[in-house]
């Protein structure tokens, strides 16, 4: 008889002790629904931990909602803290762990979805603002939860737009393979592309300094998205720093009837007729690319470039030939014409930044060769302060 008691006191405790432990998530529960979030972060917290209740999904449903509500809790000193948040988030990924049917799903739909928007959003500030890691970081977290809403809902769906720009700010990481692999999902599976897919293939074969595969590659791109600026740029770049600058010319025709109002896209156009040598076009060109941009310091030293450096090759050639040549006289007054129509070109480039050096040094030759000494002594005086800087 003893021995019967003592079986059903023990009983007894331990449904005592679980009826305790067990009441913790359901006064985590009535605490969070009365809006008293501390008590219930301390009910949830004991019954993470405690043996009874630490496996049950409804513990990490409840977790999830109590750490979301404490995030949007605005009264809260300091609000919105970035640990409460993830703290939810991780609740959500024990959920979905312990309920692969997803049976709790609803209980989490008021707490997953606004969560799935928020790490969206500082992922897409994350990127514009080039913060890569970060960018990565948030938008790994969306495509977690876009795992977990899929389970818990029994959906298929994938979040092309979030992958995409989590492989790039991968690649920019130097996580090219796990960039890659994400971009053939994207492009096999899904059948998406993206201009921003032949970009990092371009600039991938670049770096490895197989520019004409970079060109190759943003031509196939192109012919896919025609109105792609951004590819279009990146391979005008290619072009130009490549040492192309005939090749570009088309390109950057083509571009600049896309849009004509950029002045950048006439200076560089105008730096490819420079190096053709076509300085007609080159002289056109930028005064064209004045016209949208009247104080913009490289196009005055650019159209400064074309007339100075013609008049150097003029002195060079008029030097090389022997005294008394019936040539001379002619080859310097054609430099002299050149300098001078380089003059009020360097003088505006001076105005807009006196530290240029050789903005400097180009004006005090010229003054110099015009007999202006008193505006030499000027440039002097500006180029030894330069110096002394």
């Amino acid at each position: 008889m003893l021995n019967k008691i003592l079986i059903l006191l023990a009983v007894v405790c331990c449904f005592n002790t679980a009826f305790a432990q067990k009441k913790n998530l359901t006064d985590a529960y009535f605490a969070l629904d009365h809006g008293e979030l501390d008590k219930a972060k301390e009910y949830i917290e004991a019954a993470s931990v405690e043996p009874t209740t630490m496996n049950m999904p409804k513990t990490w449903a409840y977790r999830a909602n109590i750490y979301f509500a404490i995030f949007r809790d605005t009264a809260r000193t300091p609000a919105h803290q970035e640990g409460d948040l993830n703290e939810s988030f991780k609740s959500l990924k024990r959920l979905t762990e312990l309920d692969p049917k997803g049976t709790f799903g609803l209980d989490v739909f008021n707490t997953i979805i606004p969560m799935y928007d928020i790490y969206n959003l500082s992922g897409s500030k994350n990127y514009d603002d080039h913060d890569y890691q970060s960018a990565y970081d948030n938008f790994g977290k969306v495509l977690e939860l876009s795992k977990m809403v899929n389970q818990l809902f029994n959906q298929t769906n994938v979040d092309t737009f979030t992958t995409l720009y989590y492989a790039h700010a991968a690649f920019k990481l130097g996580k090219k393979e796990e960039a890659y692999k994400l971009y053939d999902v994207l492009r096999n599976e899904r059948k998406y592309d993206d201009p921003l897919i032949y970009q990092d293939f371009a600039d991938e074969a670049a770096q490895s300094k197989d520019t004409l595969k970079a060109i190759s590659i943003l031509d196939d791109g192109l012919g896919k998205f025609p109105k792609s600026e951004s590819m279009m740029y990146q391979q005008l770049n290619y072009y130009i720093f490549s040492h192309h600058p005939g090749d570009a010319i088309g390109k950057l025709k083509k571009a600049i009837d896309m849009d004509p109002t950029r002045a950048d896209l006439y200076r560089a156009l105008g730096d490819a007729y420079k190096n053709t040598d076509d300085t007609a076009n080159a002289r056109k060109t930028y005064e064209q690319a004045l016209k949208l941009d009247p104080k913009n310091f490289d196009i005055y030293k650019s159209l400064a470039e074309v007339y100075y450096n013609n008049a150097v090759k003029t002195i060079d050639e008029m030097n090389s030939l022997p005294d008394g040549d019936k040539r001379i006289d002619i080859l310097k007054a054609s430099s002299d014409a050149l300098l001078y129509k380089a003059l009020p070109y360097l003088e505006k480039a001076k105005e807009l930044d006196s530290t240029d050096m050789e903005v400097l040094n180009a004006l005090k030759e010229i003054y110099a060769r015009t007999n202006q000494m008193e505006k030499v002594k000027e440039i002097n005086a500006d180029i030894q302060k330069q110096k002394g800087n």
